[in-house]
């Protein structure tokens, strides 16, 4: 498959193996020519035009799809982030740079593991994070592998994509102020994603999720 790179990792925490996807230039540029081709634009609910393409339904502020009108992916969590500071323990691993970054519509702050050897993210850069349990625009479940051939699915839309489990689930609280704080590990590669309890209710300890990344 020219131009993308589909690797997987091996991690010390957990016994899980991630599924992390990069898309290359090229794949990105026939994406995009594709889009081009068989897209409308629609605008979102924050006023960001998105595409309306022959997968789906896809806006600047949601990144469900619509396949028809009674099946749809179900996403845990989504929104945009802005990267504020790279490695802020300290850089202990060659290929792997943990982000601290905070999202705009939430205000969840999040410390994520990156492999950026193949996904290069630096301080200022903004992505759009989705959490789903499934890759299937239908909704069905999914395995955690990537599918070889011409199915689409949620993936073909971001550039980096990563498969684990979600470990821990706890609060933090400080006088009346709450938090909660979820954990997650994609083959060692580790989440923690802070921020209102409410942002936390469709989450389950221990379930298998997909993280999935685009820069905007």
């Amino acid at each position: 498959m020219r131009g993308r790179l589909l690797t997987s990792i091996t991690g010390e925490r957990g016994s899980e193996r991630p599924a992390v996807r990069r898309f290359g230039g090229a794949a990105r540029s026939e994406l995009r020519e594709r889009e081009t081709r068989s897209a409308v634009q629609v605008q979102s609910t924050e006023g960001r035009l998105g595409d309306l393409d022959r997968v789906g339904i896809w806006t600047g502020s949601c990144c469900g799809y619509c396949g028809n009108s009674r099946n749809m992916v179900e996403l845990l969590f989504e929104d945009i982030f802005t990267v504020n500071r790279l490695n802020p323990d300290g850089k202990k691993f060659d290929k792997v740079t943990r982000i601290e970054a905070r999202s705009e519509q939430f205000d969840m702050y999040m410390h994520l593991d990156v492999n950026t050897e193949i996904y290069p993210l630096n301080v200022g850069d903004k992505f759009t994070m989705v959490l789903t349990p499934t890759l299937s625009l239908d909704g069905t479940p999914d395995t955690g592998y990537f599918m070889q051939g011409g199915r689409k699915s949620l993936a073909d839309k971001f550039e980096y994509v990563m498969h684990g489990k979600l470990y821990r689930i706890s609060e933090e609280t400080s006088g009346h102020n709450v938090k909660v704080e979820m954990y997650a590990s994609f083959g060692g590669l580790l989440m923690m994603l802070k921020g209102d309890p409410s942002n936390a209710a469709n989450f389950e300890l221990d379930s298998r999720l997909f993280l999935l990344i685009r820069k905007v």
